[in-house]
C-alpha cells in the first residue's frame, strides 16, 4: 500500500494552536459538545489544514462553530475531512470508520477524505477520497454489532457505522 503521507512542521502547529486558540465555544475545552477528545479535534485540523493547503484552498478564517460544515471545497466539490487517530501505520486491509450520524449531516456534502494519523510517529497519511452517494450497503454496521478483525480480535459497534475498506478509497491524486 502507497499512501501519502506527511508530517506537519513546527511553524504549521503554531500557527494552528493559535487558529484553535481563536476558536469560541471552547474548541478544545473537554467539556465542548464537539465530538471527540481535545487531541482528535487538534489533530483533526492539522489534517484539515493539510488536506487544504495541498489544493490551494485558503484556510485563514476557519469557522468551526458548527461541526456539520463543509470543510474544503475542491474541484466543486464539498468534501468532508475525517481523521483517524492510531499509534501504527495504516495497513491495505484496515478499513474508516465513520459513525452514520456524521455523514447523516453532511448531507450537502459530495466526497469525504480520509486521512489516518499515526501518534507514535506523528505521520499522517492520506487514505484517499470516496463519493458519500456511492457508499456500498455492505459497508454499514448496526450499533451492537460485532466485528472480527484480521487478526482475530472482535469489538462491537458503539454507534450505527460506517465500515469502508482503505482500498476504495480513490488516490488523492485523482482530486488534483
Amino acid at each position: 500500500m502507497n499512501l501519502e503521507s506527511f508530517q506537519t512542521t513546527p511553524g504549521e502547529k503554531k500557527y494552528i494552536r493559535r487558529i484553535l486558540a481563536s476558536l469560541p465555544n471552547g474548541f478544545l475545552s473537554p467539556s465542548s459538545d464537539m465530538p471527540g477528545t481535545r487531541e482528535q479535534r487538534q489533530i483533526g485540523l492539522e489534517a484539515q489544514y493539510k488536506i487544504a493547503k495541498m489544493f490551494y484552498v485558503p484556510f485563514g478564517e476557519v469557522k468551526i462553530e458548527n461541526v456539520d460544515e463543509i470543510d474544503l471545497t475542491i474541484k466543486g466539490m464539498k468534501a468532508d475531512v475525517k481523521c483517524l487517530l492510531a499509534d501504527y501505520d495504516p495497513q491495505p486491509y484496515y478499513s474508516v470508520n465513520i459513525k452514520n450520524y456524521q455523514l447523516q449531516k453532511s448531507k450537502e456534502k459530495d466526497i469525504i477524505i480520509a486521512v489516518m494519523y499515526n501518534r507514535k510517529t506523528e505521520t499522517f497519511f492520506i487514505a484517499g477520497w470516496y463519493l458519500i452517494n456511492k457508499l456500498k450497503a455492505e459497508w454499514f454496521h448496526y450499533r451492537g454489532e460485532q466485528k472480527i478483525r484480521k487478526e482475530g480480535s472482535t469489538f462491537q459497534y458503539k454507534a450505527d457505522t460506517w465500515d469502508i475498506p482503505v482500498s476504495e478509497f480513490r488516490p488523492i491524486d485523482q482530486l488534483r
